[in-house]
C-alpha cells in the first residue's frame, strides 16, 4: 500500500501491477499473495486513508474544544485541514479526477464521507459565528466550508502551485472573510 501511495503521490495515476511491486521491492506474485487483484490494494488504500483522516477529525474536535474565539478556531481548522488535504490528495486525485473503470463503492463512498464529516464539523464548530453574521446561514456554511475544501487546497497547490504556508494562509483569509456579513463587504454598502 505504501509503494501504491509513493506512485501516486508522484502522478502516477494508474501504476501496474509490476510499477507496484518494483517499489515494494517484491514480485508481482507477491503482491497477489497479499490481494486478489488491483482493485482489492486500492481498495485497501482507500480504507486505510479514509480511517486516518477519521482520527484526523476527531483530533480536531478535540483541538476546537479547548479554542475560543473563532479566529483561533478558523486556525486550527485550516491548520488541520491542511494537514488532512496533504495525507489524502493521492486518494482524492484518484476519485475525483481519474475515477477508474472499475473504482470500487468505497471509494466514492470515502469521497462523500469525507465531504459530509467535514462540512458537519464546520457547522458544529461554526454554528454561532454563522448564525451572527446575520446572513442566510446556508450561504454562510457554504461559504466557509467551500474556504477549507479540498477543492480550494487543490488549486492552490496543484494549479497555482503554492506553498503548504501560502495555501493555509489563503485559506484563512478566505475562511475569516466567510463569516464577514455580506452588508459589510465591498460593494454592499
Amino acid at each position: 500500500m505504501d509503494a501504491l501511495l509513493c506512485l501516486l503521490r508522484e502522478s502516477t495515476l494508474q501504476p501496474r501491477a509490476q510499477d507496484i511491486a518494483d517499489r515494494a521491492g517484491v514480485s508481482v506474485r507477491s503482491l497477489f499473495q497479499h490481494f486478489t487483484d488491483l482493485q482489492a490494494l486500492r481498495t485497501e488504500l482507500v480504507l486505510r486513508q479514509r480511517r486516518l483522516a477519521e482520527s484526523l477529525i476527531v483530533e480536531l474536535d478535540v483541538t476546537m474544544a479547548a479554542t475560543p474565539t473563532p479566529a483561533e478556531r478558523i486556525t486550527a481548522l485550516v491548520e488541520m485541514r491542511a494537514h488532512l488535504w496533504e495525507i489524502v490528495a493521492p486518494i482524492h486525485t484518484i476519485a475525483v479526477r481519474h475515477i477508474l473503470p472499475e473504482a470500487s463503492a468505497k471509494l466514492s463512498e470515502t469521497v462523500v464521507w469525507l465531504y459530509t464529516a467535514n462540512r458537519e464539523q464546520v457547522w458544529r464548530w461554526f454554528e454561532d459565528d454563522i448564525r451572527a453574521s446575520g446572513d442566510d446561514p446556508e450561504l454562510v456554511l457554504d461559504a466557509l466550508h467551500s474556504s477549507v475544501s479540498f477543492g480550494l487546497w487543490d488549486n492552490l497547490r496543484d494549479m497555482q502551485g503554492l506553498s503548504i504556508e501560502r495555501s493555509k494562509a489563503v485559506m484563512v483569509r478566505l475562511a475569516r472573510a466567510a463569516l464577514v456579513p455580506a452588508s459589510s463587504q465591498l460593494g454592499d454598502g
